[in-house]
């Protein structure tokens, strides 16, 4: 399998998607503090390693090119334009083309569609074969994200066992691309969402739309502190909540 060069600094996440087929009821609409603390979780939280908790915000400030690798069927691709398509229009990032795809620049989101007992094997650099090992021994999907100092995403590449079920893929792919958005930790606060690991979404919920145009707000900055970030987020989530429509 080739594998396209990376420029790839700090890594900042590293985190897996287990399967879950979990259904929830519909529950009551969420406050802003609930979607609030639910920002704070999956933006400020860590899955894994507690040290690599971010205490800023971290996003992305350019476009995303997109490149596929490996055995990708029909159906996995057209998951991810739809994904993609839903992304920009939630966030205002422009998806462009690879310079292998008439575009004037290299890919900086790898996705590869991987049988699974290949998904261990990916290599990365600045990533060990250990930390890859790990996050490959669900079978389910994992990505890990780059970033330049101190604030801004630059490069992730995500892996999908693509002998998942369709639904599990769908809902693989528009996990884990949300994530390395600057979204890098689960959260069961709120259901059913994307970030909790006991559903099974493959579209985005309303109140995965307000986090995500949230973090997008250009009234957030990158490199935010915490503390101030949420105060400035409760007042985008207010203005969300009350003009976006009910599901």
């Amino acid at each position: 399998m080739s594998r396209a060069s990376f420029i790839l600094t700090i890594p900042i996440v590293l985190t897996v998607w287990l399967m879950s087929v979990g259904a929830v009821s519909a529950q009551p609409r969420p406050t802003v503090d609930k979607l609030v603390a639910a920002f704070d979780d999956v933006v400020f939280g860590a899955e894994y390693d507690q040290t690599m908790r971010a205490k800023s915000i971290h996003k992305w400030l350019t476009s995303l090119r997109v490149k596929v690798e490996g055995e990708p069927r029909d159906n996995h691709i057209q998951y991810l334009r739809n994904h993609l398509s839903e992304i920009r229009d939630l966030t205002g990032l422009s998806i462009e083309p690879t310079e292998n795809n008439g575009g004037t620049a290299p890919e900086n989101i790898t996705v590869l569609f991987l049988p699974a007992a290949k998904m261990d094997k990916v290599r990365v650099p600045q990533v060990s074969e250990r930390q890859i090992r790990t996050l490959a021994a669900s079978r389910g999907c994992y990505f890990l994200s780059f970033r330049l100092p101190p604030n801004e995403i630059t490069t992730s590449v995500i892996v999908v066992n693509n002998q998942r079920t369709s639904r599990a893929i769908n809902h693989c792919l528009l996990e884990e691309l949300t994530q390395s958005l600057g979204f890098p930790n689960d959260s069961e606060l709120i259901r059913p969402s994307l970030f909790s690991e006991s559903d099974s979404v493959t579209s985005f919920t309303r109140s995965d739309e307000i986090l995500v145009r949230a973090m997008y707000d250009p009234r957030l900055l990158p490199g935010t502190p915490r503390l101030e970030a949420l105060e400035v987020v409760r007042g985008i989530i207010e203005e969300l909540d009350s003009t976006l429509p009910l599901d």
